[in-house]
């Protein structure tokens, strides 16, 4: 996988984790920092399911008392993404905001978030995940 690093934002280096493969955040330019973008290998096998389906595991209350719930805002949008199933949609959790985009690839779970502190600013890139 290659990802490349849009002008300004900065890669971060990732310790112990389960789900990211690239963190990055926003130049300090950006409206509601923290933001930052990353890059997801999320668990699970899912033959026979479209991402649309898997959704809502991603927007789901939330089971633990102290962890804000991921609100859906508005609808989930199908999509493809080189040719595989994808869908995003854009959510709330607390006073994070944010986009995610569920793609599967041979039928593995992967998905990109851009998320910030009230939102995501106007000016992330024209690439970021958000229903147009």
């Amino acid at each position: 996988m290659v990802v490349r690093v849009p002008n300004g934002w900065t890669r971060e280096s990732l310790g112990a984790s389960e789900t990211q493969l690239v963190v990055i955040d926003a130049p300090s330019s950006f409206s509601h920092l923290p933001t930052t973008i990353e890059v997801l290998s999320l668990f699970g096998y899912f033959p026979n399911q479209s991402p649309r389906d898997i959704a809502p595991m991603y927007y789901a209350p939330s089971v633990h008392p102290d962890v804000p719930s991921d609100e859906l805002v508005g609808v989930v949008s199908d999509c493809q993404v080189q040719g595989d199933p994808a869908a995003s949609f854009q959510y709330v959790r607390g006073d994070r905001g944010g986009y995610l985009l569920l793609l599967l690839h041979y039928d593995y779970l992967y998905g990109v978030r851009v998320e910030g502190l009230g939102g995501v600013d106007q000016l992330a890139p024209d690439w970021a995940p958000r229903p147009r």
